[in-house]
């Protein structure tokens, strides 16, 4: 039998075809920025984002104020917070403090400020001013004591903004659509091997363009399913449904203190985050289970697009939408979570935070508001022995009625605005693009939160070092991905 010299030929010319009209992750960041400069603009990101965890430095005053306000927390103490030397300035009533952070060449400078936090240079990418405030009401909705929280922040981002995020988003569903990981042929790799299939595909692409950032990353994790190509009605679409988990043996011989950590954490918490259109179909789902010690984030791609869908899994093909085009969009971001706190069991029922995002020619805005926070449940014994009316006893009040009376407020003080946050960026200059942000709530001070966080304290909250090798970790994570960036735009 002869063979046609011209076949090798043909099949390499197919190959080359095909490759070409394949969407990658780089083409995902290099569109992030027009002229094709995404890959620089993503590594300038990606090395403030280094700096700001790994070369990071406090001014004298500023590290005093941390350390004061770690204390605060960990007795949910406010009034302590609110009467200190460090909330010297005056507002309306509200007691409060501004910082800045300053990016540097090689490092990033947090401190306290005396003047307005909208007067910190906006010279650099990064650089940001904040004000927050406390505000003691000696009768609140409920009649308890309870204080106002806001905050409030400008930002520069220079040639960043929402449609670089919502562009860099839709990158990455356009490579994960089904037509594309039909068509790419990254060459083969050996992270999570156990993974075939068009999610074999998906991760050999992601290792290709990320070899360090991947390796790393696999090193500590395992994943036992990451997407699936699906049809209905005659239609291809990609179900992104990834299931993962932490590589505990690496973790543990290599960040032990973190690994601790996670392992108290077995059984405490099931959290479960929807986010839904304003009709009720679903756009993405993550859950985490602490029990089963995996996590789930599952999302539909249709045509590179968000594809919405039912609680049952059917698909809205009329539904699907583009990211960077989008010009408005309302949506429901819904939160079932149940504790389990050293046998104190919390079911927070559902809370429900509506969000509204608008983007006109020159500033996009993003409004969100709790409209739903209901009542805890709570039952149990805490430490397996103390019985929940025990601590009724113990506490001034029944402990539903405390935590009913905190949620309450939360959803419906705040002179009757609940708890907020508004967000907008001025693009009238492509080149300074300014975030400029406030958000308010108010909280109840009362025996059963104090209990609770002392709870928390005891069992769960991380040590100084457990910080430190966190801080590490993701030291070395961006330390690799600016790795990858810089060989990936030639720098």
């Amino acid at each position: 039998m002869r063979i046609n010299k011209k076949y090798p030929a043909i099949v390499i010319s197919i190959f080359v075809a095909t490759s070409a009209f394949a969407y990658t992750f780089k083409d995902a960041i290099s569109s992030i920025s027009p002229g094709g400069n995404g890959l620089k603009s993503g590594l300038q990101w990606v090395e403030l984002m280094h700096k700001a965890n790994s070369q990071r430095k406090y001014g004298s005053s500023a590290q005093a104020f941390v350390k004061f306000l770690d204390e605060v927390v960990q007795d949910f103490d406010f009034g302590q917070l609110y009467d200190s030397k460090f909330m010297s300035g005056r507002d309306s009533g509200f007691h409060t403090v501004s910082l800045q952070g300053i990016a540097h060449s090689d490092h990033y400078k947090v401190d306290l400020i005396k003047g307005s936090y909208a007067s910190v240079s906006m010279a650099n990418l990064g650089n940001i001013g904040s004000e927050w405030g406390l505000k003691r009401i000696e009768k609140s909705i409920v009649e308890d004591t309870s204080f106002q929280g806001r905050v409030k922040i400008k930002a520069q981002l220079k040639q960043f903004s929402d449609i670089t995020l919502l562009t860099f988003l839709e990158g990455l569903q356009k490579v994960v659509a089904a037509e594309n990981l039909k068509s790419i042929n990254p060459p083969p790799s050996n992270i999570y091997a156990n993974i075939k299939g068009p999610g074999r595909k998906l991760l050999d692409e992601y290792h290709n363009t990320f070899p360090h950032f991947s390796e790393r990353v696999a090193k500590y994790t395992k994943l036992k399913s990451l997407v699936t190509l699906e049809t209905s009605g005659g239609k291809s679409y990609s179900k992104f449904n990834m299931i993962g988990s932490l590589n505990m043996g690496p973790l543990e011989d290599d960040f032990e203190e973190v690994h601790d950590f996670f392992e108290d954490l077995e059984g405490m918490a099931n959290v479960t985050i929807n986010i839904a259109d304003t009709q009720g179909r679903l756009l993405s789902v993550f859950n985490l289970d602490s029990t089963k010690k995996q996590a789930i984030w599952k999302v539909y791609v249709y045509d590179g697009k968000v594809l919405p869908f039912s609680y049952k899994g059917k698909p809205y093909f009329d539904q699907a939408f583009s990211l960077k085009d989008l010009k408005k969009k309302g949506f429901f971001v819904s939160i079932t979570a149940k504790f389990n706190i050293m046998g104190l069991k919390i079911n927070m029922g559902k809370i429900v935070i509506r969000g509204d995002y608008k983007r006109a020619a020159t500033k996009s805005t993003l409004f969100v508001k709790a409209s739903r926070i209901p009542k805890p449940q709570i039952s149990g014994r805490v430490y397996h022995v103390i019985p929940t009316w025990m601590i009724d006893v113990s506490i001034p009040g029944n402990i539903d009625e405390l935590a009913g009376k905190f949620t309450t407020v939360l959803e419906k003080g705040n002179d009757k605005k609940g708890t907020r946050l508004y967000a907008s960026i001025n693009r009238s200059n492509p080149s300074s693009n300014i975030l400029t942000a406030n958000g308010s709530t108010e909280f109840i001070d009362n025996r059963f939160v104090k209990f609770g966080v002392k709870i928390w304290n005891k069992r769960f909250r991380p040590k100084k070092e457990t910080f430190d090798e966190f801080e590490k970790f993701g030291g070395l994570i961006s330390g690799d991905l600016i790795k990858d960036l810089k060989r990936l735009s030639g720098s």
